[in-house]
């Protein structure tokens, strides 16, 4: 018999412990894991997805029905991992949030060191809702070298995908939009449809980039699949 296994990849910033508030709402059948992207060597992003590519093949028996889930820059990473010919025939979808297509990144996304990080991460909701002057200050200089590395992995994949063919994926996708996001054309989600084949479920609801984090019962439901999953 075939069981549910989610494989959830972190945004720019976050770590293996980053979902927990969603993947506590889980049920108990259903095993999850976070993978961490970052090693110590440095990684173009081709050589990122080939790596997270065998990390959920050695995750994964032959029998698990994969789930894959990404926020932000996760997304990108599971929506690749899920282009995998050694693994598309066990991924029973792919749920996004925080991402435009791949080929319409904004490109002021990458810029946020071009300005203050503190003003970035505030703008895109990324801070504790009571975090004093000094926790930001400490959170931004703990952040900076990780999100750098990020955001370069985001623009090399801008690089990639702007003018690339696109070869649609036969998967079920269900994409989670913050209709407040400023990295998020709202109006350009629907090109999605462009990238796979399988059916394609739009969510929008109120809130900025990190919106996942006032709904983490909902994205958690959405994630297993549960009909008629309310806020």
């Amino acid at each position: 018999m075939s069981k549910s296994k989610v494989i959830l990849f972190p945004y720019s910033g976050g770590n293996k412990n980053c979902y927990r508030n969603i993947t506590s709402f889980f049920d108990a059948g259903i095993t999850h894991k976070t993978l961490d992207f970052r090693t110590e060597a440095v990684r173009t992003f081709a050589e990122t997805v080939d790596y997270l590519c065998d990390k959920v093949y050695s995750e994964c028996s032959e029998s698990s029905e994969i789930i894959l889930y990404g926020h932000s820059l996760g997304a990108y990473l599971a929506y690749e991992v899920g282009r995998s010919k050694r693994l598309n025939k066990q991924i029973v979808k792919i749920v996004l949030s925080g991402v435009n297509p791949p080929n319409q990144l904004k490109r002021e996304y990458f810029n946020f060191f071009k300005k203050d990080l503190a003003d970035f991460i505030e703008e895109v909701g990324g801070f504790p809702e009571m975090a004093t002057l000094k926790e930001k200050s400490i959170m931004v200089e703990y952040l900076y070298p990780t999100m750098k590395k990020d955001f370069d992995l985001l623009s090399q994949y801008a690089d990639l995908r702007i003018n690339a063919t696109i070869n649609p994926i036969s998967v079920n996708l269900t994409l989670l939009v913050g209709t407040e996001d400023p990295l998020v054309d709202v109006d350009k989600i629907e090109k999605w449809k462009n990238f796979v084949e399988g059916e394609v479920e739009i969510c929008k609801m109120s809130g900025h980039h990190f919106f996942i984090n006032q709904r983490p019962n909902y994205i958690a439901q959405k994630i297993m699949g549960q009909k008629g999953a309310t806020e």
